[in-house]
C-alpha cells in the first residue's frame, strides 16, 4: 500500500497554459576578455609557425581575426580607445602574419594575401610589411605594374630595408625576363611571313588572308577559346596589367569577334588600338601598323561597319 503523494504547495501548483521556465541567459563575452582570449590564440599561432606548420598557424591566425573583429568595428563608448587601439593592433599583427603563412605555402594563396595586406593599408597606408606581402602577391599573380608600385611605396616607407630593395630589384628582373621571352616569341611569330597563324585553314582561306595591310589573329577565330568567355575585353586588360602579352593579345582578339558580332563598330576599332600598343610595346611594328589599318581602312573589311567611321 502506496502513501498518496503530499499536495503541492499553492505557489507550487501547476496551472493550465503555465510556460516552462527558460533557462538563465548566459551573459555576452565582454571585449576586454574576447581580446585577451585573442591574444593566447596569437601566441599560439606563433609558436605553431615556428615550428614550420603554416596551415595550422593560418587556422590559428584566422580565429584571432574573428576574435578581434567585433571590438575593432564596434567598439563601444564602454570600451574606451585604449581597448579599441589594443584589439586593432593586435589584429594588424594577425593580419600580417597570415599573409606571411599565405605567402609561404607550397602553393601561395596571392589572392588572399592581398586581401589581408589592404586592410592593414586601409589603415597604415605605409606599413611596409603590408606594401612587400602585398606586392610579392601581385608579383606572384603576374601583376607587374601592381607589384612594382607596391614595393616601390615600401623602398619608400622603408629607404635601409634591403630585403625590400632586393625583392624590388628581383620583381624587375623577372618581369624584364618574362618581356624578353615574349617579344622573341612574337617578332619570331612575324618574321615567318602572311598568314602563319592560319596554316590549318584551307588555300582559298588562306589566299584571302594573305594582304599585307589586314591583321592576322595569332589564333585563328574558330579556334579562339575566349571567344565564348563573358568579357574577354577585361580579362585582356587584366593580362596585360600584369605583363602576360600573349595570352593579352588572344583575348582582344576574341574580343574583337565579339564586338563584330554585335556590331558594336565603336568598340571594336577601339580594341584594335589597344592591340596596336600591344604590339608596339613588343617591338612588331608592322602588325601594330596592320591594327591601326583596320581602323583607318575598317570599311574595307568590314562594309557594314563604314557607317561607324
Amino acid at each position: 500500500f502506496k502513501k498518496p503523494a503530499p499536495p503541492l504547495m499553492e505557489k507550487e501548483k501547476e496551472h493550465p497554459g503555465a510556460k516552462s521556465r527558460a533557462p538563465p541567459l548566459m551573459m555576452p563575452e565582454t571585449n576586454e576578455l574576447c581580446i585577451q582570449r585573442a591574444e593566447e590564440r596569437h601566441t599560439e599561432a606563433n609558436g605553431v609557425f615556428k615550428d614550420g606548420d603554416f596551415k595550422k598557424s593560418m587556422m590559428l591566425y584566422e580565429e584571432v581575426l574573428k576574435m578581434t573583429e567585433g571590438t575593432v568595428f564596434h567598439g563601444t563608448d564602454d570600451d574606451g580607445a585604449e581597448l579599441v587601439a589594443k584589439a586593432i593592433a593586435l589584429r594588424t599583427k594577425a593580419l600580417l602574419n597570415l599573409a606571411l603563412c599565405g605567402l609561404k605555402l607550397e602553393k601561395p594563396d596571392a589572392e588572399r594575401v592581398i586581401e589581408l595586406c589592404e586592410e592593414v593599408l586601409t589603415r597604415d597606408p605605409k606599413n611596409v610589411n603590408a606594401l612587400f606581402r602585398s606586392g610579392k602577391a601581385h608579383a606572384e599573380l603576374e601583376k607587374y605594374y601592381d607589384a612594382d608600385e607596391l614595393l616601390t611605396r615600401a623602398v619608400h616607407a622603408d629607404p635601409q630595408n634591403a630585403t625590400v630593395r632586393q625583392e624590388l630589384l628581383a620583381m624587375r628582373k623577372r618581369f624584364r625576363s618574362d618581356r624578353k621571352k615574349a617579344n622573341e616569341t612574337f617578332n619570331g611569330m612575324f618574321g615567318r611571313g602572311q598568314g602563319f597563324a592560319s596554316e590549318d585553314r584551307d588555300n582559298a582561306e588562306k589566299a584571302t588572308m594573305s594582304n599585307d595591310d589586314k591583321y592576322e589573329c595569332i589564333v585563328p577565330p574558330e579556334k579562339n577559346t575566349r571567344a565564348a568567355a563573358d568579357s574577354p575585353l577585361a580579362e585582356a586588360d587584366g593580362h596585360l596589367q600584369g605583363g602576360r602579352l600573349e595570352a593579352a593579345i588572344i583575348a582582344y582578339e576574341a574580343a574583337l569577334q565579339q564586338t563584330a558580332a554585335k556590331g558594336d563598330w565603336s568598340e571594336h576599332f577601339a580594341v584594335y588600338v589597344k592591340l596596336a600598343r600591344v604590339y608596339m610595346d613588343l617591338d612588331c611594328e608592322k602588325q601594330a601598323m596592320r591594327a591601326l589599318g583596320m581602323i583607318l581602312d575598317g570599311s574595307k573589311w568590314h562594309p557594314e561597319a563604314a557607317a561607324a567611321h
